[in-house]
């Protein structure tokens, strides 16, 4: 599965008649609560906070964002345990599983994420669940297959795993893909 991932709404806004794959709004901010209208209107398709940022109005964030017509979303980053939203499970149409620490570029995979995904993918099974596992972080040739034994449903794909390629998008997509061919 294919979707765009971005990070400002005008971004977002801009791309909004440009792409037909889902726009997700990846929302590592303080406060996302006051920021869910305005990436809706943008044209996000998902909006994904931080457990972090939304500890003490989960539930209220969450429904919200779905009055706002957009699927929600939850990125855990490494030391938060998936117990942490195992209440408000039912209501994610994706969990987001940071493979390294959010926002620092760089950084070796923590093999531990692996895990957490695999039981992502058990609870997702035990409670009849549907929502789909994404892996975001430090992604190249040696994750794809260990994500995908684990679970992850799709990666997100930043400068490692694509930008850095090659100069032209095309031929950075064409080693990428070529890439998850070889190790899947």
């Amino acid at each position: 599965m294919y979707r765009v991932l971005v990070s400002a709404p005008e971004f977002l806004a801009a791309l909004k008649d440009k792409v037909t794959t889902p726009m997700d709004a990846h929302l590592m901010i303080k406060h996302p609560q006051q920021y869910l209208e305005t990436f809706a209107q943008a044209g996000a398709a998902y909006i994904t906070p931080h457990t972090d940022c939304i500890e003490g109005d989960a539930f209220v964030t969450i429904n919200k964002i779905k009055e706002l017509g957009c699927k929600a979303g939850i990125a855990l980053n490494p030391s938060v345990p998936l117990e942490t939203i195992e209440y408000y499970l039912p209501l994610l149409d994706k969990v987001t599983i940071m493979i390294v620490d959010a926002g620092i570029s760089g950084q070796k995979v923590i093999e531990q994420t692996y895990d957490k995904i695999r039981r992502l993918v058990c609870l997702r099974e035990e409670k009849g669940l549907h929502f789909l596992i994404e892996a975001d972080g430090s992604m190249n040739r040696d994750v794809y297959r260990p994500l995908y034994e684990a679970g992850a449903d799709m990666v997100v794909l930043g400068p490692p795993a694509l930008w850095n390629k090659a100069d032209d998008f095309e031929e950075a997509w064409s080693i990428m893909e070529n890439e998850l061919r070889d190790v899947i």
